[in-house]
């Protein structure tokens, strides 16, 4: 799937699904455990605007900061999340992540 991704990425930089296909690559490793690149593909996810996947983005960018030992990271990627998304579909997972960080 990395290997689709990235072709994707090189045919078509300017694509409206090249959000959602750095988004999917995170997934890819966050899934194989390789979280410093799932957090990079993640946070090049999010700097598009127009973006699908942002709040999942988002979510899944903390996740990689607990994985990483970077509390005060996520800690703070959640509250930017519950922020910009107060009644999002992430929301409620973000405030148990963040309740459980902050002890």
């Amino acid at each position: 799937a990395l290997a689709a991704f990235n072709s994707l990425l090189q045919r078509y930089p300017n694509d409206s699904h090249v959000p959602a296909a750095h988004y999917w690559m995170g997934e890819c490793y966050y899934s194989n455990k390789e979280y410093f690149a799932a957090a990079e593909a993640f946070m090049k996810s999010l700097n598009y605007k127009n973006n699908s996947k942002r709040s999942a983005g988002m979510l899944m960018l903390g996740m990689c900061y607990e994985k990483l030992n970077l509390s005060d990271k996520a800690i703070k990627q959640y509250e930017t999340l519950i922020e910009a998304y107060p009644e999002g579909e992430y929301t409620d997972t973000a405030k148990r992540k963040l309740s459980k960080l902050k002890g």
